[in-house]
């Protein structure tokens, strides 16, 4: 009976320590591995050893386009060529395991310089860049690689994954099918991400979150016709937060929706209560940007007939702004929902018109009332023709097609006249005003310009 319990014993601590799909060692075993080089490196001081992290890219793609089964196939085919790899520089990649889903690690040993590291870095990029055969189908996939080096200034192994992790993403966000190796900057970075992720948190809890308006002009009339609902963040001990630096990392953690539903509601709110004061008619607009994880939301239309209804405003005066990648990546269900937004009488404006894929099919079939010209295109505007670029064109396709054209980014009187020859109707930017807060936008409706958007 004790060598059947010394077998199943084995075979438990086996089945803990291997990656069950593709037999490998996996994310438990890997570390001890790494223990132990590091150990070597602290009593020997001429072994060097490095870690070589990697993602598999356009991997989560083909899992939801062919299915699990086939996604595991294409797992356990990565594992293959890995090992290949391994039995070729088999003095230096003295351990390999699956960490889980799609991310592989491989430990170099006994290498005197970068360069060794790099040419099996090369070497991994270029045998997974072939294609690989699934039930007679071809797939391709890249990887992207972090790299760093083992040193006996590391505590232990769990941070030096951590630092090829943090390399790995680095290499991804630079284009994917890279490596790169890790700089201190990028735990300092992570360090930073993982602050701004909390604060964030908070700030949706707190509040923190205002809406600032910038005016919009009837550009022939200089008649101020709606504003433009722009989100801004004032942290408790940074101050003003520009947006660039946090709206792309919401959308990356899955806040952006929770920000833009605020965003929404405030903007309403305030808008429902300045038509209630009668400081605007029926024709005046507020845009809000309606972000791509808000757009892919079920309940997207239900969630913004609520807040207008709530807050009491015209659904007429509500616009949402839809940037061209958003309804291009969205096209299987995009018609559907802003045709539901449309008969709730939301109108819709396409923002950033002309920086994307810039297709015309979309146009004939959406129901949008707005082009809106992006403001890399306004900027270059001066007395010269040519420096109109390609702004003529998209105003007379927004024409032809029945659709106004808002402009943003104008801040000089030749851009005005330019844009205003071109039969560009409305227009927003620095020549005209500032993004302002709700008390300054009350104001504003209040002097003479705001009481000039009820004649």
């Amino acid at each position: 009976r004790m060598p059947q319990l010394e077998l199943a014993h084995a075979r438990l601590l086996e089945m803990a320590l291997q990656d069950q799909l593709t037999r490998l060692p996996n994310r438990i075993a890997f570390p001890d591995c790494l223990a132990q080089a590091l150990a070597q490196a602290r009593s020997h001081a001429n072994y060097r050893f490095a870690v070589l992290f990697l993602d598999c890219d356009r991997f989560k793609m083909i899992n939801d386009s062919l299915g699990h089964s086939k996604g595991d196939q294409l797992l356990t085919a990565v594992a293959d060529r890995l090992r290949a790899i391994q039995q070729t520089y088999a003095a230096q990649v003295t351990a390999l395991a699956r960490f889980g889903g799609d991310e592989f690690a491989l430990l170099i040993t006994q290498v005197a310089d970068s360069e060794a590291v790099r040419q099996i870095a090369e070497t991994v990029l270029a045998h997974l860049s072939n294609p690989f055969t699934l039930s007679g189908r071809s797939v391709y996939i890249n990887a992207s690689i972090g790299l760093v080096w083992g040193s006996p200034c590391y505590d232990n192994a769990e941070y030096i994954l951590r630092d090829a992790d943090a390399a790995m993403y680095r290499a991804k966000a630079s284009g994917k099918g890279q490596y790169r190796w890790f700089e201190s900057s990028m735990h300092n970075r992570a360090v930073q991400l993982l602050q701004l992720d909390t604060d964030l948190r908070a700030a949706l809890a707190r509040k923190e979150f205002k809406v600032y308006y910038q005016p919009i002009l009837n550009l022939r009339r200089q008649r101020l016709v709606g504003f433009e609902a722009l989100v801004r963040w004032w942290h408790p001990t940074e101050g003003f937060v520009l947006p660039a630096r946090f709206i792309p990392f919401s959308e990356e953690i899955g806040l952006i929706n929770d920000i833009g539903e605020q965003v929404l509601w405030q903007a309403c709110r305030a808008l429902a209560e300045w038509q209630r004061l009668q400081l605007v008619n029926s024709d005046f607009t507020l845009s809000v940007n309606l972000s791509t994880q808000q757009l892919q939301q079920p309940d997207v239309v239900n969630t913004v007939s609520q807040i207008v209804h709530d807050t009491g405003l015209y659904p007429n005066s509500l616009r949402l702004e839809l940037t061209e990648s958003t309804i291009i990546d969205n096209c299987t269900f995009v018609d559907d929902v802003l045709r539901a937004l449309r008969l709730q009488q939301i109108q819709l404006s396409i923002d950033d018109f002309g920086t994307g894929y810039s297709s015309l099919s979309y146009l004939h079939t959406l129901p949008v009332n707005f082009l809106k010209v992006d403001r890399s295109f306004v900027q270059p505007i001066t007395a010269c023709a040519k420096s109109l670029g390609i702004v003529p064109l998209i105003v007379n396709i927004a024409h032809t097609m029945g659709l106004q054209v808002i402009a943003e980014g104008i801040e000089t009187e030749i851009q005005l006249q330019q844009l205003c020859s071109l039969g560009c109707e409305y227009g927003q930017g620095y020549f005209f005003h500032e993004p302002v807060s709700a008390d300054e936008a009350l104001t504003l409706l209040s002097s003479p310009l705001g009481r000039a958007s009820l004649l």
